[in-house]
């Protein structure tokens, strides 16, 4: 829980500053980008975005010490995640068009 009060307060500090200095459009886009980094990056610590081989490979190399760490930093990241996608969603939601980068 820890973890998602910082996000938050990461998040509303973040959305502030940019608010202020480019308005709400430039806010969705890089509260998307944030959180869509963080769980990217979940992905990747979690192992689904290899193939089966090297899932299979990896699960046998690994320890289960590692295994409860990878999950443990997994499920921390798309903690993280959730404030930043949700300022986005909402943003958008409430009629702001989407214009990619």
């Amino acid at each position: 829980m820890k973890r998602l009060g910082l996000s938050i307060m990461v998040c509303i500090f973040i959305s502030a500053i940019t608010y202020v200095l480019r308005g709400f459009e430039f806010t969705m886009k890089v509260n998307f980008g944030i959180g869509l980094v963080v769980l990217l990056l979940s992905m990747a610590m979690s192992g689904s975005l290899g193939s089966g081989d090297r899932q299979r490979a990896n699960f046998y190399t690994t320890t289960e010490e590692d295994r409860e760490t990878s999950g443990r930093w997994t499920i921390q990241l798309i903690v993280i995640s959730i404030p930043f996608l949700s300022v986005a969603a909402i943003l958008y939601y409430y009629g702001l068009k989407f214009v990619w980068i």
